[in-house]
């Protein structure tokens, strides 16, 4: 939780800074590695965003369609 903490911090910083969209690129790039995007990453994400949906249908408050 630390790591993404610190995360939203820089994002934060750098969101108020020039050239703002460069840094940020240039942060997940060389820092995060989150700007390469294989398929199998992609899966992992899809898979995960059907896991808090599960979640949310088992334990939510709402009914979600």
């Amino acid at each position: 939780m630390i790591k993404w903490i610190a995360k939203a911090c820089v994002q934060k910083i750098i969101s108020f800074m020039p050239y703002r969209q460069h840094l940020n690129f240039l942060f997940q790039k060389y820092i995060t590695k989150g700007v390469d995007l294989t398929d199998e990453h992609f899966g992992y994400k899809i898979q995960h965003a059907k896991d808090h949906i599960e979640y949310l249908r088992r334990y939510g408050d709402k009914q979600i369609h």
